[in-house]
């Protein structure tokens, strides 16, 4: 019965991506945070363009949602249990191949933010931290290095609070960068009026 195979396999990805009771709202916070605090999408791969968007439509489910009615929270745990699954499979993608320690500031934040993704999900989903783990621990074994040593990931390092701090290191970084436009300070040379 197609009907009943379907049935089976919603509640089997609803069961498997569920947030944990009473850390829904705070889920969301935290992928609202996360998406606030990514590198930008333009320009980048559309694996990377995949995961963002999947974290940001993830974010937007608690736009509109009144906490107290359970109607409300029903159904946004229902979708934020689907678009989970989409997370994870974009995580997956995106991180596939790109293992070893990135080359590139940038290409070292992105990976960062499937990471960050990957952690709060590990973190409010109890189906999912043995996933996370799991990735980790594959990532952290091509990259050959064991707890504590440089280049080791897990969990507990990445998260919302890590995208926030490293959204600000960038912004004091391009800050520090910028240099004044001395172009037109040019023009104004000769030209001082008493």
């Amino acid at each position: 019965n197609p009907d009943a195979l379907r049935q089976l396999k919603d509640r089997f990805v609803k069961t498997r991506n569920q947030v944990k009771v009473n850390c829904l709202e705070k889920y969301l916070d935290d992928m609202r945070t996360l998406a606030q605090n990514m590198m930008p999408s333009e320009g980048r791969s559309d694996q990377y363009k995949n995961m963002y968007d999947a974290v940001k439509r993830i974010a937007d489910l608690k736009i509109g949602c009144d906490f107290k009615n359970k109607k409300d929270v029903d159904a946004v745990s229902k979708e934020v249990a689907k678009q989970n699954q989409i997370l994870l499979n974009t995580i997956d993608i995106y991180v596939s191949g790109k293992e070893k320690i990135r080359r590139t500031e940038d290409g070292k934040e992105r990976f960062d933010n499937a990471m960050d993704a990957l952690s709060i999900l590990a973190a409010n989903v109890s189906e999912r931290a043995a996933t996370a783990d799991s990735i980790m621990s594959a990532i952290n074994k091509k990259r050959g290095v064991d707890y504590g040593e440089p280049g080791y990931i897990s969990v507990d390092g990445y998260g919302a609070n890590r995208a926030i701090s490293a959204k600000q290191k960038r912004e004091d970084k391009n800050k520090k960068n910028e240099k004044p436009n001395l172009d037109n300070m040019a023009g104004l040379q000769g030209r001082l009026y008493y």
